[in-house]
């Protein structure tokens, strides 16, 4: 779980690079929450079939992408 918070916490440093297990890591537990998400969404109705997400995935992806910008 570290190196999920580590990638997030350095998004924006340019210094050096990534170890193949970070990311690899960070891919993976993505993977997992979108799946874990989605499934949730499903059994309790927030899935919109048009836009292809739930509303809880919805949530995670903004989320995600406001912490990495």
């Amino acid at each position: 779980m570290n190196w999920y918070i580590e990638v997030l916490k350095k998004y924006v440093v340019f210094k050096g690079r990534a170890r193949r297990k970070e990311y690899w890591i960070f891919i993976v537990f993505n993977m997992f929450f979108s799946l874990l998400l989605s499934q949730a969404d499903q059994m309790l109705g927030y899935y919109d079939a048009k836009m292809g997400i739930g509303t809880l995935g919805m949530v995670y992806a903004a989320a995600v992408l406001c912490l990495l910008v």
